[in-house]
């Protein structure tokens, strides 16, 4: 064996021990059901609110998510939403081995790179803001960097170009991202269009609106988890708010 065939392999050895530091994303999100399955979310700020959180807070939170939820998403825009890939990086750091989702507005290939240095395990497709060429190119990104692509829907039109790249994951986006109003019934009538065989191996994400416990068991049956976000940015006791979005209802 040549030097250069000796290099190939051992690059071959380090790529695949990178990707198996990356979590299951997909599994973890849907792992129980006797409890709401909740990823809790890290947004400093956003455009209608302001600053939300301040970051010498951001522990407290970490600490709460690692405790009760099942996954964490952090936001990485900077000028809307107060994140970045630093902030990304420090949330993995501390989560440990609980997945972490890069949550921003995707429109290249290195924004998802940025994110998978800074040690996502899934990044956020929003299928509304890209093109299907697009969408395919970032989701075979994913693919190859052992990542979970989370297709974002908030109407019929995305959910039918997300469901044509047959995603693992989709989140509805219970707000219109027009309007911005939230209507929390989009998520059951969203998944309800959604073929019983695909259904069966996609995992369904509900975010947007949810403020109490009771909203997620009137509008969210469907969903098999639930990102929260304000609510729990907002809240003084994170933690405690948390423990009781994640109590099911038993009848």
């Amino acid at each position: 064996m040549n030097i250069l065939h000796e290099i190939v392999r051992s690059k071959e050895s380090e790529i695949a021990s990178l990707k198996a530091k990356k979590l299951d994303f997909k599994t973890s999100i849907a792992a129980r059901r006797d409890r709401f399955n909740v990823i809790g979310e890290i947004k400093p700020a956003s455009p209608s609110r302001g600053q939300i959180l301040n970051r010498d807070h951001i522990a407290e939170h970490i600490k709460a998510y690692k405790e009760n939820a099942v996954a964490i998403s952090v936001l990485t825009d900077k000028n809307y939403f107060g994140g970045g890939y630093d902030l990304l990086r420090q949330v993995k750091q501390a989560a440990g081995d609980m997945p972490v989702l890069q949550k921003d507005f995707i429109t290249d290939e290195i924004q998802m790179l940025e994110g998978f240095k800074a040690g996502a395990d899934a990044a956020l497709l929003i299928v509304k803001i890209l093109r299907i060429e697009k969408l395919a190119a970032l989701y075979q990104l994913a693919t190859s960097l052992g990542i979970e692509a989370v297709f974002e829907v908030s109407d019929e039109a995305d959910l039918t170009k997300a469901l044509s790249l047959c995603p693992d994951v989709i989140l509805i986006n219970n707000r219109n991202l027009d309007t911005m109003d939230i209507d929390l019934a989009t998520t059951g009538r969203l998944t309800a269009l959604i073929p019983p065989d695909i259904r069966a191996e996609t995992v369904i994400i509900s975010a947007s609106g949810y403020e109490s416990r009771e909203q997620m068991g009137d509008f969210g049956r469907a969903a098999d988890a639930f990102l929260i976000g304000s609510s729990l940015m907002n809240s003084k006791n994170p933690e405690a708010l948390l423990q009781e979005f994640c109590l099911k209802e038993t009848a």
